[in-house]
């Protein structure tokens, strides 16, 4: 064989490699086997089972994401089209923040060798910034600390994440009562407590709690520094009295009507009330009695 055909047949040789080399490189980078993918490329939640796929979307909503990017294994064990549609339904009427802000959940599927790639879009009916900031409440105490408020601007709307298990069924019209003992210059107006649950039954709740009062708040407003008047009147006519004399004293002059208002100011104003109205009414004069004494000093 001669020199030239030596040479020809290696540049050949040397042509075919290169070409199949350029070849494989290609193949490498259009279809990527890759197990473990880095963050950057996909912040995906890896799912291999159906609660897991629940949690997911369930972090992302508390999360206020707008997508999310989900990565199931070629063997996940289920029907993934079908599985999507369930968690969906599900978290949009069992979760209380999906319940209560997720408008839709849109899904795009796509095969890649070892796995399947998802990414949802949510869309929100409420704003995930405003849902976000949310206070939970668990028990009375966190109850009733949000009903203050809005028996202190004489109604208004309140929403909060609620925890039903350690909660009785009347627990909102009892935090208004509780409130109105306590501070019974509140106790001026009777307000309806509507309610609406996200989702409706379950333990876990976003609550849209609507306090409505008859009146407006400015009528209400006039009726308060009316009755604190007529209290802190009163307290100035038993000044010399004791607390419990002062209190004998209120129950003899107001009339006792078991129908009658359980507020404060139906005794304060009108001279008549219910058993729980007359000390409402006797709490605040005892109350503006012992101010007016400390005022006075030793």
């Amino acid at each position: 064989m001669t020199y030239k055909r030596l040479a020809a047949m290696a540049l050949a040789l040397l042509c075919l490699t290169s070409c199949a080399a350029m070849l494989d490189r290609e193949a490498t980078y259009t279809s990527p086997h890759v197990e473990n993918p880095p963050a950057s490329l996909a912040d995906a939640y890896r799912i291999n089972t159906y609660s897991g796929l629940r949690s997911a979307l369930q972090s992302y909503v508390e999360e206020g994401m707008e997508t999310g990017n989900l990565r199931f294994p070629a063997t996940y064990p289920g029907n993934l089209t079908v599985d999507l549609e369930k968690a969906k339904r599900q978290l949009m009427e069992e979760d209380a923040l999906g319940c209560y802000a997720v408008e839709d959940v849109s899904f795009h599927i796509n095969r890649i060798i070892a796995y399947y790639e998802v990414t949802a879009d949510f869309t929100y009916k409420v704003p995930p910034a405003e849902y976000m900031a949310l206070e939970n409440v668990e028990d009375d105490s966190g109850l009733d600390q949000r009903m203050e408020e809005a028996l202190e601007r004489f109604g208004g709307q309140l929403t909060f994440l609620l925890d039903r298990r350690g909660l009785s069924d009347t627990a909102l019209t009892d935090s208004v009562e509780r409130i109105f003992d306590l501070r019974p210059e509140l106790a001026v107006g009777a307000p309806t407590v509507e309610v609406t649950y996200y989702p409706e039954t379950g333990d876990l709740a976003v609550a849209e709690v609507e306090l409505r009062y008859a009146e407006s708040a400015t009528a209400l407003r006039l009726r308060q520094r009316n009755v604190l008047r007529a209290a802190e009147s009163l307290a100035a006519e038993l000044a010399g009295l004791s607390q419990e004399d002062a209190r004998a004293a209120l129950m003899g002059r107001w009339q006792l009507e078991p129908e009658g208002s359980s507020l404060a100011a139906g005794p304060l104003l009108d001279g008549a009330g219910s058993e729980k109205g007359l000390e409402r009414a006797a709490a605040l004069v005892c109350r503006a009695l012992e101010e007016q004494r400390e005022e006075e000093g030793p």
